[in-house]
């Protein structure tokens, strides 16, 4: 008897200890580093949650997504701009501050050694043929951000690194949207 309430209170205590993602949020506006891994690329990457925006610039081609209008504004090196509509992953991505209640929870993560080691939350989530696993930031009395994000079809991985994370939008052009910026139909 004494090992079944043994048992009972460690489930008890492991079903109390999973975190509710919709929870664990990025604050209104974030940018950090970040780094494909698989791709060696490096971006700066920002999010404006009550604008519904999400930027990014690689090297001197740049990106912004735009929930409102339902639209990604691609710019290249020479400055040469198209449009297009957003898909799936694209509008959760902005869309979603926190994760949503059907994400997974994995485990908790730690990165780092010693009394720098930050603590995350792993969580995965399907989104139509995307699966997405993240190690998000789950430190006290601080916002979370994603760590790791892992991206899986059945034909391609990515996974990509964020660091320096700031509240602060430093990279004032992050959201500018070129004008003209025509449909990529449209351009010839």
């Amino acid at each position: 008897m004494t090992r079944l309430v043994v048992l009972i209170s460690l489930w008890v205590t492991a079903v109390v200890s999973v975190p509710d993602p919709t929870k664990i949020c990025m604050p209104d506006t974030i940018q950090f580093n970040s780094i494909n891994v698989t791709s060696e690329i490096f971006s700066i990457v920002a999010f404006d949650f009550p604008r519904k925006l999400f930027g990014s610039i690689t090297g001197n081609t740049s990106v912004v997504e735009d929930l409102s209008t339902l639209k990604q504004y691609a710019t290249d090196a020479t400055g040469k701009c198209v449009s297009s509509p957003l898909g799936p992953t694209q509008i959760f991505r902005i869309g979603q501050q926190c994760l949503p209640a059907s994400a997974v929870f994995l485990g908790d993560i730690y990165i780092g050694f010693g009394t720098n080691r930050i603590h995350a939350v792993g969580f995965e989530l399907s989104l139509g043929g995307t699966t997405i696993r993240y190690a998000l930031s789950d430190q006290e009395n601080q916002p979370s951000y994603p760590i790791l994000v892992g991206y899986r079809t059945d034909k391609t991985f990515t996974t990509t690194f964020q660091s320096e994370p700031s509240l602060v939008i430093t990279q004032t052009d992050i959201f500018t949207i070129p004008d003209p910026c025509p449909p990529a139909s449209v351009v010839g």
